[in-house]
């Protein structure tokens, strides 16, 4: 039998699966387990930035992994980061460039993390 790893909030507390609480909650909600695949949450540093932004995350497992760069109108700005990743801690440094390597104007972008589990987005605010 194949053990899959996940997790599932539920009332401020986090429940896993394959676990004792999960059984319990199970039981509570009538199904025969509950579970809900964890979310590669993207993490970035200072913002306001001005010169380079860090992004950090932890990915849950191995596999195509994107990190991209909208503005306020949903625009593409850039794709800083498309291919496989392994699982793992994971950073990338990210140098406000758009997709044609001219700078990026002061404004508002909306950077998200999209892997197999999800997308994770962070709002930062480009100051020149």
């Amino acid at each position: 039998m194949a053990t899959w790893q996940g997790s599932l909030f539920l009332g401020g507390r986090m429940l896993y699966a394959g676990s004792e609480r999960t059984q319990g909650l199970a039981a509570w909600s009538g199904m025969p387990y509950a579970v809900v695949p964890t979310l590669d949450a993207l993490q970035a540093g200072a913002n306001p930035v001005h010169s380079t932004l860090a992004l950090w995350w932890t990915q849950s497992g191995p596999g195509d992994t994107q990190i991209s760069v909208f503005d306020v109108r949903g625009r593409r700005v850039a794709r800083v980061l498309p291919g496989f990743r392994p699982g793992g801690r994971q950073s990338y440094t990210w140098n406000l460039v758009d997709s044609d390597g001219q700078p990026v104007p002061s404004g508002t972008y909306f950077v998200r993390l999209e892997t197999e589990r999800g997308r994770s987005p962070r709002k930062v605010t480009v100051i020149r």
